[in-house]
C-alpha cells in the first residue's frame, strides 16, 4: 500500500498530509504568511496572500466568495481553467482565517444577504401610474385624453365639447384634454373648426395645439382617438393602455352595445358595474373602460374612424362633425343615465 506523502505545515514540523489533499507530482516549498513552508507546483513559489482574500471574478453565489481559487484540488495541480491561471493556490494553503470566516467577511464587505437573492423591483412590463389629480372638494378628478393627429381640427373639437357639457353635469369631476401624434405645438385651433364648436356654444378662443407625451397618456383614465392608427400609437408608447385606448366612435358604439335598446339603460349601465362601487364618477370612469373592452370580440363597428379634415373643404368639416356629435351625445347620455 502507497503511504501518502508527506509535507511541512505552517509552524515548520512535518505532518502527514489529509487524505485528497496529497499533491500529485513533484513539489517545491514556497514561503507562506506563517513562515512556514507550501506545498506549490515546482519551482514557483506561492505568493504571500492576506486573510480572506478572493482571487477571480465574483461568483453568483454569495456561498463561495473568500474561498481560494481552485478548492478542493491539489495545490495548483487541477485541471481547472483557474488552476492554471493561478497555480499553487489550492486547500493546501491553511493559513489565515477560516473559510466560514472568510465567507461571512466578504459577504458583509461585498453587501450581501445571507442568501444571496436577486434584488426585486417592479415586474417587467408593469407601468406606473400618476397618482388621480384632485378636485377642490377633495375628490378625484377622472382624465379623459381625446388624441388626433395636429391636435388643431378633430381632438380639440371633441375635447372641449366634452369638457363644457362635463362640467355642467358634474362641475369639477372630469378633466378633458386633447394631444396630437404629430401636434403642431403652440397653433391655434383651425377656425372652421373652431366656428364650428362655436355654434355649439363652445369657445376656443384659448385653445393651443400640443403633442402627444407620456405624461399625458400615463395620467389619463381614458384615451380617445380618432383612428385606429392614432389608437395604435397610443399603445404602443405605453402598453397599459390597452384596455383603456378606443377610437371615439368604437367608444360610443360599445356603450350603446352594452346600455342595449331597453327603456331603463340606466339598470344595463349599473349592472355592468360591481355592487356596491361606480357611486363616483372616478371610480366607474376607472372600471366602465375594463367593461367596454371586454365587449370587442363580440362588437362590430362598421366605420370606427373620424374623417381628417385638415387641408380640406367646409364639406369635410361638416362631415367630420356629422361624425363626432352622435359618438360624444351617446358618452353624455350614459353619464347622465348612471347620474339619473
Amino acid at each position: 500500500m502507497r503511504r501518502p506523502a508527506r509535507a511541512l505545515g505552517t509552524d515548520g514540523t512535518a505532518h502527514r498530509a489529509r487524505s485528497g489533499h496529497v499533491p500529485r507530482g513533484p513539489v517545491a516549498h514556497g514561503p507562506t504568511r506563517a513562515g512556514g513552508f507550501f506545498p506549490g507546483v515546482l519551482g514557483r513559489a506561492a505568493p504571500v496572500r492576506p486573510p480572506g482574500w478572493f482571487q477571480g471574478p465574483v461568483p453568483r453565489s454569495c456561498h463561495a466568495v473568500g474561498r481560494p481559487v481552485g478548492s478542493g484540488r491539489a495545490a495548483g495541480l487541477g485541471t481547472g481553467s483557474r488552476d492554471r491561471e493561478h497555480p499553487g493556490h489550492g486547500r493546501g494553503d491553511r493559513s489565515g482565517p477560516p473559510a466560514a470566516q472568510r465567507r461571512h467577511g466578504s459577504r458583509r464587505r461585498l453587501g450581501c444577504r445571507s442568501r444571496c437573492r436577486p434584488r426585486r423591483g417592479l415586474r417587467h412590463g408593469r407601468s406606473r401610474r400618476f397618482r388621480p389629480s384632485r378636485a377642490g372638494n377633495g375628490a378625484a378628478v377622472t382624465e379623459i385624453l381625446v388624441v388626433c393627429t395636429g391636435n388643431i381640427c378633430r381632438s380639440p373639437f371633441a375635447a372641449l365639447y366634452l369638457a363644457d357639457r362635463l362640467d355642467r353635469m358634474a362641475p369639477g369631476e372630469f378633466t378633458v384634454s386633447s394631444a396630437g401624434t404629430f401636434g403642431l405645438d403652440g397653433a391655434p385651433m383651425d377656425p372652421r373648426a373652431a366656428r364650428r364648436l362655436g355654434s355649439q356654444g363652445v369657445d376656443a378662443a384659448t385653445f393651443r395645439a400640443r403633442s402627444l407625451d407620456d405624461a399625458s397618456t400615463a395620467a389619463a383614465d381614458v384615451v380617445l382617438t380618432m383612428t385606429g392608427e392614432q389608437r395604435s400609437e397610443v399603445v404602443s408608447r405605453s402598453p397599459s393602455l390597452l384596455k383603456r385606448a378606443f377610437t371615439m366612435r368604437e367608444f360610443a358604439q360599445l356603450l350603446e352595445n352594452l346600455l342595449g335598446a331597453t327603456d331603463a339603460p340606466q339598470g344595463r349601465l349599473r349592472e355592468s358595474i360591481p355592487r356596491g362601487q361606480g357611486d363616483k364618477a372616478e371610480e366607474r370612469w376607472r372600471m366602465l373602460p375594463r367593461t367596454l373592452s371586454s365587449l370587442r370580440a363580440v362588437t362590430t363597428v362598421p366605420e370606427p374612424d373620424v374623417t381628417d379634415p385638415y387641408g380640406r373643404d367646409d364639406a369635410a368639416f361638416d362631415v367630420m362633425v356629422d361624425q363626432l356629435m352622435p359618438a360624444l351625445r351617446t358618452i353624455l347620455d350614459a353619464e347622465r343615465a348612471w347620474r339619473d
